[in-house]
């Protein structure tokens, strides 16, 4: 899929839920409530995202790494 926000970013949920978290960490000031689930979200990234694209790279081959190019990874890229 490279419409809608797949079209500037390869993962738009993982962007909107750290963006999501980030302003809990901002809104409630507490590190227990908005900090822990921000690193923890973090941790899982580092530790999937690297399968995942894998995988996509294995099913899809040369078009996904097209498409790597030309789309970051969570926010979109300003020089092509």
């Amino acid at each position: 899929m490279t419409s809608g926000p797949y079209r500037y970013v390869r993962h738009p949920m993982y962007t909107a839920l750290f963006l999501s978290l980030s302003a809990i960490l901002l809104l409630t000031r507490n590190w227990l409530v908005g900090g822990v689930p921000l690193v923890g979200l973090c941790v899982i990234l580092l530790m999937r995202l690297p399968r995942e694209e894998r995988a996509m790279i294995e099913r899809f081959g040369d078009a996904y790494r097209e498409y790597m190019k030309r789309t970051g990874r969570f926010l979109p890229r300003v020089i092509r």
